[in-house]
């Protein structure tokens, strides 16, 4: 199935998307009612990607599902109309079906799970831009996503450049903000938005942009900043207790001090010797930048393994460390001791071992669910904005709704160390969950896999029954993202 993510139901009132049915599948498709690709059947995810590349296009693609009214307008309305069918000369553009190859592995990838669903990818294959729903007949919507793609495909090179000759273009500075913002960047963001306040020839537009804009990048960032504290101190109480999910935040991509990560890590990987618990971890290490940890970690307790899983993780960790002929030998007993049809995922890594670049996809993975992470903060802003300022010591809207993320996040951990148990192969599941007006949850809806066990839904719905989170006027409860695995420890 399509995994539920809090980044899709933070979104505009006015954008119709549809939800996965709750009770019943989704109807059997039709010629008249499935969206078709526009041109055949579509390219795997990672096709697509080196297909844009190659073309110098930026690349857009659509999640839809048959049942989905919005994307049958969009297909419909959007698609047929002239100046978007020009425009999309542009750019690359990739339609996928979400209920069937490739389209499931690539919404599987991204966690989408409401259609519509529009992602700008960059030359990586992470997400730059996410855009839900369909406003009206999606064609205002379509174009200024296309606009915003092509902007989002620019180098950062080339963006540095054009600066640099045009120091005190603030359209330009603006135009940069929201590419550095994009990206995380945030310090750079700000310093384009503050050389736009400080310019006391800015029109009245741009002042008012990068004012709103610095505001709200500051706010997520505060809000981020605590988060990444928070989880930082949890592992340097509780190296062998923290889970693999808290450790990311803490560790990839997180803005934390490299010092700090790298004692976290070292401290978190030397608690385990059982191969299968500390696999997870060394990718979490990988992603975070601390190699030297994660390849003795892996040296310690992965180099007498008999698993051409676990081998792979240390061939990964040399290649990682930049040590390819290691990485290659311990790839090729990899494959020795593999199934056939792992055996050919084994020499994808091989490959890419050979050319001595590339992430993993468990590396890539990682970093894309903490730009993901940073998105969701940025979207409580956006779903509670009034430009209020903070009253009662932090009362505003933003920090009531930034409580609720926090407290569903850890209900979520609460009831997966419950449900560890019930797991079995099931990484993760999500639920939602109905309030009433003291915040007791009074009824939930469980989103599995096809193939988890029957227990796990019972034991999620026992444990969510009679839980409290707190209420937020205007702002949705988030679907509680319950992960098993990888994990280090039950907290």
């Amino acid at each position: 199935m399509r995994w539920l993510t809090l980044l899709t139901l933070l979104v505009a009132a006015c954008s119709s998307k549809e939800d996965p049915p709750k009770s019943a599948p989704p109807p059997t498709k039709t010629a008249a009612t499935a969206p078709a690709p526009a041109h055949g059947a579509p390219p795997p995810i990672e096709a697509a990607i080196e297909r844009a590349n190659k073309d110098h296009k930026p690349l857009i693609v659509e999640f839809y599902t048959a049942w989905c009214k919005p994307c049958q307008v969009f297909e419909k309305s959007t698609l047929t109309n002239a100046r978007v069918k020009a425009a999309l000369d542009r750019i690359t553009f990739v339609r996928y079906d979400a209920e069937a190859a490739p389209g499931t592995a690539a919404a599987e990838r991204f966690h989408v799970s409401s259609f519509p669903t529009f992602l700008v990818l960059d030359k990586d294959g992470v997400a730059r831009v996410t855009q839900d729903g369909l406003e009206g007949d999606g064609v205002e919507q379509f174009l200024s996503l296309i606009d915003a793609a092509e902007t989002t495909a620019q180098s950062e090179a080339d963006l540095r450049a054009q600066l640099a000759a045009k120091p005190h273009d603030n359209a330009l500075r603006l135009k940069a903000a929201r590419w550095f913002a994009s990206r995380d960047l945030v310090q750079d963001a700000l310093v384009q938005l503050d050389a736009v306040l400080a310019d006391r020839t800015a029109n009245a537009a741009d002042q008012q942009e990068a004012r709103l804009s610095s505001t709200r990048l500051r706010r997520v960032a505060k809000w981020r900043a605590e988060l990444v504290d928070e989880k930082l101190a949890l592992a340097r109480l509780m190296p062998d207790k923290i889970s693999a999910r808290d450790l990311a935040i803490a560790t990839v991509d997180s803005g934390a001090r490299a010092r700090d990560v790298h004692v976290v890590m070292s401290a978190v990987l030397s608690m385990y010797a059982e191969p299968a618990t500390i696999n997870g971890l060394l990718y979490i290490a990988l992603a975070a930048g601390a190699k030297d940890e994660a390849l003795d970690a892996a040296k310690r307790v992965l180099a007498s393994s008999k698993d051409p899983n676990l081998l792979d993780t240390l061939a990964e960790c040399y290649h990682v460390h930049g040590d390819k002929a290691e990485a290659l030998r311990v790839e090729d007993q990899a494959i020795a001791l593999a199934d056939k049809g792992t055996a050919s995922a084994l020499a994808a890594n091989r490959a890419r071992f050979a050319k001595g670049t590339g992430d993993s996809s468990e590396v890539t993975r990682l970093h894309a669910q903490a730009h993901q992470l940073a998105k969701q903060l940025a979207r409580i802003e956006d779903a509670t904005s009034d430009d209020a300022e903070d009253r009662d010591g932090g009362s505003s809207p933003q920090n009531a709704a930034m409580n609720a993320f926090m407290a569903s996040h850890k209900l979520a951990a609460t009831v997966a160390t419950a449900c560890q148990s019930s797991a079995g192969k099931s990484k993760r599941a999500f639920a939602r969950v109905e309030l009433d007006g003291s915040g007791k949850v009074t009824a939930s809806s469980v989103f599995l896999d096809a193939d988890a066990a029957p227990a796990l839904r019972a034991c999620i719905a026992k444990n969510l029954a009679g839980a409290t989170l707190p209420v937020v006027a205007g702002f949705p409860t988030p679907p509680l993202e319950i992960d098993f695995a990888p994990r280090a420890a039950a907290l």
